[in-house]
């Protein structure tokens, strides 16, 4: 905070990269209330994010032609921005256990556990709840796929009771609906919460209008794929496999079915088209959205930046965030996007701070 080079501008929206003669030269922010232009004295470094970036750059020209013309915006260079949006989605599979070993709203109220956290940082309030994660592949998967795998299950010993349906992780599930939820809600339960890693749907990222606090239109294209939803279901069995295994028997677990009157149950139980209507109905984003000005080659006509993260026939523009993968990583993407961040600084200054580490690595298989 109190390096000379670094000021940071709170209650400031950017609102337009300005750009003349195909270079950007600054930006145009308002700071409570009042328009202001900022110049760069090298470059602007966009790091606004999978959906704020691609809508920065769309309100400064750049952008899909057709879309910018529609609203009447003037086109600096046409690109595929706000295109191949991905995002990873994410399905529960709750269990009921004959034990008081999970964590819920009661746990997590009493006092014992907070005056054990505050004395000896140990006990329920020293982790996440989040006991293991597991990654796999499809069964008969297309061996021209790229090796990587397809979904990842998380377990979690905290309970979906009352309370966390009320107060916890928001689901975007419609009221009446957590109120039949909460009529099959128990305090001893876990979840396996289900992840697609590589959806095929691809989204797009679009401007309502040219007023840059209009929120954008957002289309994730979810499940559009009939792909996204096959390895759902196969993650979903190897939820049932975990389950038939003994020491999950001793607990005597048991599927909460979430079945009810006008939901799923026109559907024969635990068949394929049971569990589709499911991952339809109550599947929702774990908010890792990317791709959305995506990087490649000079050629390549779906990329936004190049490999070093540079905007197309613009100069002394860069894009540093999750909007620049080439597609959704295998896992959360806090960490890659901390690389990216790194990355564009070593390419900014044109130093290479890895190579030593790059040559510890040299002779390793990886």
């Amino acid at each position: 905070m109190n390096r000379h080079n670094l000021h940071i501008s709170i209650n400031t929206m950017a609102t337009k990269i300005l750009i003349e003669n195909r270079k950007a030269i600054g930006l145009e922010v308002i700071k409570n209330n009042r328009k202001v232009q900022v110049y760069a004295n090298k470059e602007v470094i966009l790091s606004g994010g999978a959906i704020n970036s691609p809508v920065l750059l769309m309100l400064s020209g750049v952008g899909p032609k057709d879309h910018l013309h529609n609203l009447g915006i003037p086109v600096v260079a046409d690109l595929p921005v706000g295109n191949n949006l991905q995002d990873h989605m994410m399905f529960p599979m709750k269990y009921n256990i004959n034990s008081s070993i999970s964590m819920n709203t009661q746990t997590f109220q009493a006092q014992i556990p907070k005056v054990q956290y505050a004395l000896f940082k140990t006990g329920i309030y020293s982790g996440s709840g989040l006991e293991g994660d597991l990654m796999d592949k499809i069964p008969n998967r297309d061996p021209s796929e790229p090796d990587y795998p397809d979904y990842q299950m998380i377990l979690y010993t905290v309970a979906q009771d009352e309370g966390f349906l009320d107060y916890g992780l928001d689901m975007n599930i419609k009221p009446e609906v957590t109120k039949l939820l909460k009529t099959r809600a128990k305090n001893n339960e876990f979840t396996h919460t289900l992840v697609g890693l590589h959806p095929k749907s691809r989204g797009t990222i679009r401007l309502q209008s040219t007023d840059p606090f209009d929120p954008p239109l957002i289309d994730p294209y979810y499940l559009e794929n009939p792909y996204d939803i096959k390895v759902m279901i196969a993650a979903i069995r190897k939820s049932q496999q975990i389950m038939n295994t003994k020491v999950f028997k001793q607990l005597d677990g048991t599927l909460v079915r979430q079945d009810f009157s006008g939901i799923c149950d026109k559907v024969n139980f635990d068949t394929d088209e049971y569990w589709e209507c499911f991952i339809r109905y109550f599947t929702v984003t774990i908010y890792h959205p990317v791709s959305t000005c995506r990087m490649g080659a000079i050629t390549d006509p779906s990329a936004v930046v190049d490999p070093e993260l540079r905007v197309k026939g613009i100069l002394n523009l860069r894009v540093a965030d999750a909007s620049v993968m080439r597609n959704e990583p295998s896992g959360n993407t806090n960490a890659p996007c901390i690389m990216i961040g790194e990355k564009a600084a070593d390419l900014i200054r044109g130093n290479d701070t890895v190579f030593d580490f790059r040559k510890q690595i040299a002779k390793l298989k990886l």
